[in-house]
């Protein structure tokens, strides 16, 4: 481990790979403060970009798409009250101390509190992922088979508030899935006469597809009014005083980020609301928080973003990804010829620390262009959609056909849009989708080679506790994101009305 971070250090002081921090933080920053715009919807953008990149600055760019998102909706929230989920708790502080003629000071909380979390995801990235990995080294066909299923387990939790709605969104990715050539026989499934078909579908364009067209959609028909910004006067950074009184409150939600995020079932909506719940629990003057309390921002400020780290430990230790932003990670890893999962950490540890390394300096760069973006609000707030649109809707197209330079891709991603832009008005997630497509064949392909192992006996599986256990945990993850949503709607009811 310690010589994987060494060299990772050395390599990521590399010009092109600190360029790909600053333009790709820069970009999520952007992006996320954009009303409308989610840092998902960047990463899908952003993906195919990274085609011809080698993979650590490509890597890094979608780190710092991802980190600087997450920041750079802060933005829209503090100065506009125009939230995305996860920034609700922070415009009932925020948006209330820009009504104060606070707001530069509002935005510099929420980048300094930005930076601690990340820097505090980036330590458990780099810190807890590889003994992970490790661990799962010893897997066979059964355990990955189960590990496989564990993942699909958490469809739930990533499709909204049904579970059955999961279920059937996940059910279609698997089928998506199976589109192409059967990995044991070879012979060709569900391609209905289209060449292009034969090795399935073309995983870029329905990444964009899927994420992109819908925000492209949603965002074209929202209609933000006349909006009248703040002006920023004064001091944005805290003050060394400043700093001493929230020093307690971003390690209490740093950690509460870290093990939210951890948590394949939870995410940083979660992470949002409780560390606030415990903020203003924990405070002499609750009454203060909702009127403008440095710590109703920093709080869930600091958990967003160390969500961030602790949702991609999976990711690369398991290849499961727990939300959207890591089933693009995935999607990235795969583009790149590299394989999530235990075995990444033995062909490509350099790859892998390098890019660990490198989520501390993109939490270290969201600060400095955290600032610079507030100062330009007016202009990201209030960017023209006519402007916008077109070149967002341009990308999404150039994307999908460069990688096969082949127009079904393109008509792959209009269509893919499409039924998901009419499935998210049901509430159907499309993250769920896009897990299922990704750990489908997986699942596939090592149920048959279990079934080889154990000559077609399921009570194989008893003799690998491992995979019995997984596959429990698999059926508690269904259930579990209804539980925690109906004690999160009891809880914090009254949050989002105030926001």
């Amino acid at each position: 481990m310690w010589e994987g971070i060494a060299l990772g250090l050395t390599r990521v002081l590399e010009f092109q790979n600190l360029l790909a921090i600053v333009l790709g933080t820069a970009a999520g920053v952007v992006v996320g403060a954009l009303p409308g715009l989610t840092p998902t919807m960047g990463l899908a953008l952003l993906l195919p970009l990274t085609f011809g990149m080698p993979p650590v600055p490509a890597l890094l760019a979608l780190s710092g798409m991802l980190a600087g998102g997450v920041y750079g909706g802060a933005i829209s929230a503090i100065l506009v009250r125009i939230p995305d989920p996860a920034n609700v708790p922070t415009t009932l502080d925020g948006y209330a101390m820009t009504q104060r003629g606070q707001a530069a000071k509002a935005l510099g909380i929420a980048a300094a509190a930005s930076t601690v979390g990340g820097l505090a995801s980036a330590f458990v990235l780099l810190f807890f992922t590889p003994p992970l990995a490790a661990m799962a080294l010893r897997f066979g066909p059964p355990e990955i088979f189960a590990l496989a299923v564990f993942g699909l387990g958490i469809v739930s939790s990533l499709a909204g508030r049904s579970v059955l709605k999961g279920l059937v969104v996940a059910c279609l990715g698997l089928l998506v899935g199976t589109v192409g050539m059967d990995p044991v026989s070879a012979y060709t499934r569900f391609t209905f006469g289209f060449f292009e078909l034969q090795a399935g579908f073309e995983f870029v364009p329905l990444l964009i597809g899927t994420f992109a067209v819908p925000e492209i959609l949603r965002y074209a028909e929202e209609a933000v009014g006349p909006v009248k910004l703040p002006e920023l006067v004064g001091r944005m950074l805290p003050t060394l005083a400043e700093w001493r009184r929230l020093a307690v409150t971003m390690i209490r939600s740093g950690v509460i980020g870290l093990i939210i995020g951890i948590a394949p079932a939870a995410g940083p909506v979660i992470a949002s609301y409780i560390s606030y719940d415990v903020e203003k629990r924990s405070s002499k003057t609750p009454e203060r928080f909702g009127q403008g309390a440095p710590e109703g921002i920093a709080g869930p400020q600091t958990a967003i973003n160390a969500c961030v780290g602790g949702d991609l430990v999976l990711t690369f230790a398991l290849g499961i990804p727990g939300s959207a932003g890591a089933a693009l990670f995935i999607g990235a890893l795969y583009l790149q010829g590299l394989q999530p999962g235990p075995l990444l950490f033995q062909r490509n540890a350099d790859i892998v620390y390098t890019t660990f390394i490198g989520f501390f300096f993109v939490s270290l760069a969201i600060l400095p262009l955290g600032l610079i973006a507030s100062r330009l609000g007016a202009w990201l707030v209030l960017a023209p959609k006519a402007v916008l649109l077109p070149f967002i809707f341009a990308f999404a197209v150039i994307g999908s056909y460069a990688g096969g330079s082949s127009l079904f891709d393109v008509w792959v991603m209009l269509i893919a849009g499409l039924i998901a832009y009419v499935l998210q008005k049901f509430d159907f997630g499309p993250a769920a989708f896009v897990l299922a497509l990704i750990l489908g064949p997986l699942a596939e392909a090592n149920w048959n080679r279990t079934m080889l192992m154990a000559h077609g006996d399921l009570a194989f599986f008893i003799q690998r506790p491992i995979a019995i256990v997984l596959i429990m945990l698999a059926a508690l993850m269904l259930v579990a994101p209804a539980l925690v949503d109906r004690f999160m709607r009891r809880r914090y009811a009254g949050y989002e009305g105030d926001a």
